[in-house]
């Protein structure tokens, strides 16, 4: 039986249409030779990060960054791209 949409937004932050969001540019990415993928996610968004990891993405450094008057902090999330 396959997941829902309903049943993966309670347990994941992206739903995985979302997820659909990421792994397809991934694909074109590998399809042009890309080694690996990154991203940003807040430091605090726990779930996201959580989600991320699921599906393969590691923490390989972080990065701050200004927001108007505040400063965010993110994890950079990497994945392997296999072409």
């Amino acid at each position: 039986m396959g997941t829902t949409l309903r049943q993966a937004g309670s347990d994941d932050a992206p739903a995985l249409a979302e997820l659909a969001s990421v792994t397809v540019p991934l694909r074109r990415t590998a399809g042009r030779g890309a080694r690996q993928a990154w991203l940003g996610v807040n430091s605090e968004n726990f779930r996201a990060r959580g989600f991320f990891e699921r599906h393969g993405f590691r923490v390989a450094g972080s990065k701050d960054f200004q927001w108007g008057n505040r400063v965010d902090h993110d994890h950079v999330m990497v994945l392997p791209v296999q072409s």
